[in-house]
């Protein structure tokens, strides 16, 4: 925007600037607008891939599940002793 003094004379510059402004405002709504769409999309398709997963895991466990009993039982152990580690060593040296 260029400012001549005829402008600042006349008083102009307030009308130039409403404008603009104006212009920016409608800009950041639309931009608002699109990111919510974006995020509602998103939201969606993360809603079904998570549906998706879990009735395949529901499957899955029905269909096997003496493969799932063993993999919590084997996840359990190790967790039991990745924590078990750390306290062992801990208590001896008290």
């Amino acid at each position: 925007m260029s400012v001549n003094q005829n402008d600042v004379k006349e008083g102009r510059i307030n009308d130039q600037l409403g404008t603009q402004l104006e212009s920016l405002s409608a800009q950041v709504e639309a931009n608002i607008e699109r990111s919510r769409n974006a995020v509602a999309d998103w939201k969606a398709s993360l809603g079904e891939s998570a549906s998706r997963a879990a009735k395949t895991m529901d499957r899955y466990t029905h269909e096997h599940p003496w493969r799932m009993i063993s993999s919590a039982l084997v996840g359990g152990l190790l967790l039991g002793l990745l924590c078990g580690c750390g306290r062992s060593e801990r208590s001896a040296r008290f």
